[in-house]
């Protein structure tokens, strides 16, 4: 079975050991969200997954407006606050830093904790990395 990601050798050049007992702490327990549970329910449903012990929230929403997908961002930002775990945006740059998302995401690059996700067909995460800046 292979090492954690966290554990990785191209990880440990990038992160100190301590910065990476901090990562195996915020993911334990990694929710991800989907369009198909967006409903009245939503927020009390990321909610009770939060209660129940999810450390990190990755907000993904593909079928959603951009101010809907604001919207829902700023709930989840209010209620991971609340909770003190980090909230991540899946894909949307302008998303992220409009609710000033806080991050857990690492990119397979050279990891660091980011506000933001992306995939391989979405904006270049060095495109992404500059417009973020070296604070987040």
């Amino acid at each position: 079975m292979a090492a954690p990601l966290w554990r990785s050798a191209r990880l440990a050049r990038c992160v100190s050991s301590q910065r990476l007992r901090d990562l195996s702490k915020v993911y334990q327990l990694y929710l991800v969200t989907d369009d198909a549970f967006l409903d009245g329910q939503f927020y009390y449903k990321v909610e009770g997954a939060i209660r129940g012990g999810v450390t990190c929230l990755q907000l993904r929403l593909k079928n959603v407006s951009t101010a809907q997908y604001v919207q829902w961002a700023e709930k989840m930002r209010f209620l991971t606050r609340q909770h003190g775990i980090p909230l991540i945006v899946d894909d949307r740059l302008d998303v992220a830093l409009a609710v000033d998302a806080d991050g857990g995401q690492i990119s397979l690059k050279c990891p660091r904790l980011s506000p933001l996700h992306v995939g391989g067909d979405d904006l270049p995460w060095r495109t992404a990395r500059r417009l973020l800046g070296n604070h987040r």
